[in-house]
């Protein structure tokens, strides 16, 4: 009889431990990972920006232009396109370096300031009903922006470079990531903008060199 207690008492303090545990294994699965890599494709795979100072900055106040959208993609992707503006723009005041992050207005700034001028590109965000009836069949998210970085007072181009990503077409049946390329891309561009609005443009934060070439 107390070999059956005991046995009774082992298992309900067995159960006990895992349902305490379990929680605990939950919280350690939420932390940030660190990113991949020290660029924008990296970093923007963490919730937080990555740490930036006013007085790393040779640009504090960044303007966004009007992003340019292809009447093609328009009707589908204005509202995708709005988000992802406004995921960049939140991150980069989020950095706490910038005197202002906004979009462009009838009132110039006074001070020095970087334009952004972005252009989409291609747009396919795959729809939760596609997924839901063909999953990876639906075929893959995709977006693509030229981005062009303007010395705001002068007109002269700083950089202009596309920025890219397309998820799995499978992870992206079984884990519902559409619709989180979108502001992903966001935080792409915005860690791109704040890498150039550097005085240094970002090469103390990317060591010249990256990425690494692949071994043979």
């Amino acid at each position: 009889m107390k070999t059956h207690r005991r046995r009774g008492l082992v298992s309900w303090l067995v159960a006990l431990t895992f349902l305490l545990a379990a929680p605990l294994a939950l919280a350690g699965d939420k932390k940030e990972k660190p990113p991949k890599s020290p660029d924008p494709y990296g970093t923007a795979e963490r919730q937080t920006p990555p740490a930036l100072a006013a007085a790393d900055l040779a640009y504090k106040v960044v303007v966004f232009d009007v992003i340019d959208i292809p009447d093609d993609l328009k009707e589908k992707n204005a509202k995708h396109v709005a988000e992802t503006e406004k995921q960049a723009i939140a991150r980069l005041r989020a950095t706490n370096a910038f005197a202002s992050v906004d979009k462009k207005s009838d009132v110039v700034p006074q001070e020095p300031y970087m334009l952004v001028k972005c252009a989409v590109l291609d747009h396919r965000i795959v729809g939760g009903g596609s997924r839901f009836m063909v999953g990876a069949l639906a075929g893959k998210s995709h977006v693509t922006y030229q981005v062009k970085l303007v010395d705001g007072k002068t007109g002269d181009l700083l950089n202009d470079t596309k920025l890219s990503t397309a998820n799995n077409a499978f992870a992206g049946a079984f884990l519902s990531n559409d619709k989180k390329l979108v502001p992903y891309v966001g935080s792409v561009i915005a860690d791109y903008v704040a890498l150039r609005a550097r005085t240094d443009k970002g090469l103390s934060v990317i060591p010249e060199g990256w990425p690494p070439a692949k071994e043979k």
